[in-house]
């Protein structure tokens, strides 16, 4: 049985950092879609009074539906709660 260490190596580092990769491009697109979502939650709710939390609840629920599945255990609704 031979085992190419290397090549299992190489296999693995990819992988890493093919995840770092979808992890970096998604957190990247939440930072940069957090100010549109905040002005149409704005606009949605501007009628009522005192719908901050409801405003907010909106934005970060809108923002991780664009989070792929793979990634959701890494990037939580908290997680963007805090960058909103």
């Amino acid at each position: 049985m031979n085992i190419n260490w290397v090549q299992i190596i190489i296999d693995v580092l990819m992988v890493i950092f093919g995840f770092l990769s979808i992890y970096i491009k998604t957190k990247t697109d939440i930072y940069e879609q957090v100010t549109g979502k905040i002005t149409e939650a704005e606009e949605m709710y501007q009628s009522y009074t005192k719908a901050g939390n409801v405003k907010f609840q909106w934005t970060v629920d809108t923002l991780y539906s664009y989070v792929p599945v793979v990634m959701k255990p890494f990037i939580t609704k908290e997680l963007i709660g805090s960058i909103v």
